[in-house]
């Protein structure tokens, strides 16, 4: 009864509380109990203070209270006010950015480009006569104003590449940022 008490009592739980808790409700159901089981048996009622000395209790003090609260896992720690500064501006932190960087950029010539086309775009792509653009192969969304767009992977279309070739600047590279540049390149 008391662990449970106490766990749900945790923002005012102290000794003074508990040992209030154990005489006003504890003691007495403990002692009823006790009492329905000797009225069963036909054997006299205890009373309060009977009942403390039955279970080895002359008194119950504060002292008495806390070191069962320590039996039961409970212990006394001061709650300090803190806050957390995670670091990240720290000299360790930046030269491990700039070097996580220069590998990303590395990494990033193995990854798919992606290429975002407006929904014309895409149309005038799948109706060219040399190399298509396969239909059905662009994942199609809508952007914030509500215009149809259509993703690609460039590295799987050639039609795409040819597309930029010509000179056309309205393919617009959705990530990584380096993206443009190869596109660019192309």
């Amino acid at each position: 009864m008391l662990l449970s008490w106490g766990k749900k009592n945790l923002e005012t739980l102290n000794s003074e509380t508990a040992r209030k808790y154990l005489l006003e409700v504890v003691i007495p159901f403990c002692k009823e109990q006790c009492n329905d089981e000797f009225d069963l048996l036909g054997i006299p009622l205890f009373t309060t203070e009977q009942f403390m000395k039955f279970v080895n209790l002359k008194t119950l003090t504060v002292v008495t209270t806390w070191r069962w609260l320590r039996l039961l896992g409970f212990r006394y720690c001061e709650n300090k006010k803190c806050y957390y500064t995670d670091g990240h501006e720290r000299a360790d932190n930046v030269r491990y950015r700039i070097q996580f960087i220069k590998k990303y950029f590395e990494y990033e010539f193995r990854t798919y480009r992606w290429l975002q086309l407006s929904d014309e775009d895409a149309s005038r792509l799948e109706s060219l006569e040399k190399n298509p653009l396969k239909k059905g192969l662009g994942l199609l969304y809508s952007d914030e104003e509500g215009k149809a767009m259509r993703e690609y992977h460039l590295d799987c279309h050639n039609a795409l590449k040819e597309f930029i070739n010509v000179g056309n600047t309205l393919l617009v590279p959705i990530y990584p940022s380096s993206t443009i540049r190869k596109v660019k390149d192309l």
